[in-house]
């Protein structure tokens, strides 16, 4: 395990941050004078003048209105602004070469620069301004772990002479939605709006932040376009703490991980890698979980028998209400109302079958398995399932091969 600091001078990208416009800058109460001072003592060995070291770097820079970069330097040394990521390394680059400085010295300056970075900015365009993140945590670990599961990274190429950078990540639960984007709030110091999209019954974020996106790819080594087959823990993730890990499969699973009424957790993803990683997180906690591969697909499934379950999804999020009730974390409903006590279970498990066995439960009133599963058209597997469900939320009572539906709404135990 290593320390998690960030290099952020590799937000910086010189093939596609030709024009000075499309810069990424750095921010802080320190770091002017900390630019000032490196710039004094080369303009002391040189015997320059600033215009003269204003063309010197200009010329590194490729930098053809060498007026503005003189003006930006006089700025420099009257006032804190903004420092241009590229600005800084060709000033290093100058203060190296003059002073015949060796790389023991060149990075404590950049440490000592960087860590006086407060905020990161543009020069124009490509998202607002945001915080400047140092180091892995375990709130960006559930944002990378997220983005694996259902984001997407999107570089664009505009008619302009910069690129629009966008991620982007839809899901049907709102409240896990709502909490990842209060991780990027938390994180990055930025607004994020969770917007509701008709067309296909999702929650979705939208960032247009290159900030953002530079972290992703830059920082820690996340490929934009499609990422299906080949997404993949993060080196800097997995050779991080245990918590640091686990909080990374906190956010695939919220995304991507599935509960089921046979009180089993399922991952199923194309990336072999992704797959291996959290089959990995999982084990090294004591889980009870199994890796196989099914056609395309490679699935992380386990029994749901441990309170562990429960921090590997978002506190809150349907999954998470899910894992609770599979560990029998229920309490009578007290709702008085049929139709009210049906939705609010139906909601937990909108896909599964579970309000029409009801329904038909309610009907047949008292009954033997084999005649539900007749009614129900099902296999004997599946209504055994459901039946153990229902047992167990006191909505059927078993007397022998006899079940008898509790039409007493308010004893049944539903999560709270």
């Amino acid at each position: 395990m290593f320390l998690q600091r960030f290099d952020l001078f590799q937000l910086h990208s010189w093939k596609e941050d030709k024009k000075p416009r499309s810069w990424i800058r750095f921010e802080g109460k320190n770091l002017c004078r900390i630019l000032r001072e490196i710039i004094n003592e080369i303009l002391a060995k040189k015997g320059q003048t600033k215009r003269k070291f204003s063309i010197t770097l200009a010329a590194l820079l490729n930098y053809k209105s060498y007026s503005r970069l003189n003006s930006y330097i006089y700025n420099l040394f009257n006032q804190d602004i903004p420092l241009p990521i590229p600005v800084i390394m060709k000033t290093l680059d100058i203060y190296r070469n003059v002073c015949n400085l060796n790389d023991e010295k060149i990075d404590n300056t950049k440490q000592k620069i960087l860590e006086n970075i407060e905020y990161l900015s543009m020069n124009v365009g490509g998202g607002n301004r945001t915080k400047s993140v140092k180091e892995l945590t375990i709130s960006l670990a559930k944002i990378i772990g997220a983005h694996l599961a259902d984001g997407n990274l999107l570089i664009k190429k505009n008619s302009v002479k910069w690129n629009s950078y966008r991620f982007l990540l839809e899901e049907e639960n709102e409240i896990s939605v709502k909490k990842l984007g209060k991780l990027f709030e938390d994180v990055f110091g930025i607004q994020v709006e969770s917007k509701y999209n008709n067309k296909n019954n999702t929650w979705k974020i939208e960032l247009w932040n290159k900030i953002i996106l530079r972290y992703f790819t830059k920082i820690l080594k996340i490929p934009h376009g499609n990422k299906t087959y080949i997404a993949e823990e993060p080196t800097i993730i997995k050779h991080s703490s245990r918590n640091i890990r686990e909080a990374f499969a906190t956010g695939v699973l919220t995304f991507d991980g599935s509960i089921g009424i046979d009180f089993t957790q399922d991952l199923f993803v194309r990336s072999k890698k992704l797959a291996e990683s959290i089959y990995d997180i999982l084990k090294k906690d004591n889980l009870n979980v199994k890796i196989k591969k099914k056609g395309e697909f490679y699935s992380v499934r386990g029994i749901i028998e441990n309170k562990k379950w429960l921090k590997y999804f978002e506190v809150g999020s349907s999954k998470w209400l899910k894992v609770k009730f599979c560990l029998n974390l229920l309490k009578k409903c007290n709702i008085y109302s049929f139709p009210v006590a049906v939705e609010k279970l139906n909601k937990l498990f909108p896909r599964s079958k579970i309000k029409e066995v009801i329904n038909q439960s309610r009907e047949m009133k008292n009954f033997k398995a084999n005649d539900l599963t007749k009614k129900l058209k099902m296999k004997r597997r599946t209504t055994s399932t459901y039946i153990k469900l229902l047992c167990r939320l006191k909505i059927l009572t078993r007397e022998g091969f006899f079940y008898s539906f509790n039409s007493d709404t308010s004893c049944w135990m539903l999560p709270e």
